[in-house]
C-alpha cells in the first residue's frame, strides 16, 4: 500500500496539495454539510494558478457508502499482504450466499 500512497502524494504535489489545505477548513462546509474538494479548488484557482495532471487509471468515488466500500475493497485487493486474505474472505462470502437457501444451520467463518 505504501507504493500506492506514494503515487497519490506525488500527484498531489503537482496539484499543489499544501495550498489547498488553507481552504479545506471545517467552517467551509458546502452542500449537504460536506467539505467539498471542488469548492476548495475553485478558491485556489481564484487566488492563483491550479495545475492538473491527467491520470491514466480508473476513477473511483467515495461519496456514498457502497461506492466507498467498493473503492476500498479494490484498493485492498491490490495490496500484497491484505489482498489474498481479502480475496479468500470474499470467496467464502460468495460461496455462502450461493448455498444460503440450502443451509439449515448458521455458518461460522473462521
Amino acid at each position: 500500500m505504501a507504493v500506492e500512497l506514494a503515487k497519490i502524494v506525488k500527484l498531489s504535489k503537482i496539484s499543489k496539495l499544501v495550498k489547498i489545505f488553507e481552504y479545506l477548513k471545517p467552517e467551509a462546509i458546502g452542500l449537504d454539510n460536506e467539505l467539498w474538494l471542488q469548492d476548495a479548488n475553485d478558491k485556489v484557482s481564484k487566488n492563483g494558478v491550479v495545475r492538473v495532471y491527467e491520470v491514466d487509471g480508473e476513477w473511483m468515488t467515495t461519496g456514498d457508502p457502497i461506492r466507498y466500500m467498493r473503492s476500498h475493497i479494490k484498493f485492498m485487493l491490490r495490496d500484497k499482504e491484505y489482498g489474498p486474505q481479502l480475496a479468500n474472505l470474499t470467496n467464502l462470502f460468495f460461496k455462502f450466499s450461493l448455498n444460503e437457501s440450502s443451509r439449515s444451520s448458521p455458518v461460522i467463518f473462521s
